[in-house]
């Protein structure tokens, strides 16, 4: 299968989660570790969600948001999922 008729979720599973694995990050089945578009983000009025999301002792530390292409949309969008990160509700130590 090509690249451009990959979805996005067999991209997420079969191409970020392993290349970042590669570097230490949890794995897939490790549901206290990592999230997989489930952490609810409020943008303006609607809810957003991340692609994965990494954690540490219960505390959020990478947030991966899989683009196609690239430019300044995509960069703003995962910004603003950042800044906007509900840190309240899914981070232990609320940072």
């Amino acid at each position: 299968m090509s690249n451009s008729a990959q979805s996005e979720d067999s991209y997420i599973i079969h191409d970020i989660i392993p290349a970042l694995e590669s570097f230490g990050y949890p794995r897939a089945g490790q549901t206290d570790k990592i999230k997989i578009k489930d952490i609810k983000i409020r943008v303006g009025s609607t809810y957003k969600y991340p692609d994965v999301v990494y954690y540490e002792n219960g505390d959020p530390i990478l947030l991966v948001e899989a683009k196609k292409g690239s430019g300044e949309n995509s960069l703003d969008q995962a910004f603003s999922y950042v800044k906007l990160f509900p840190s309240e509700e899914y981070s232990k130590t609320k940072i």
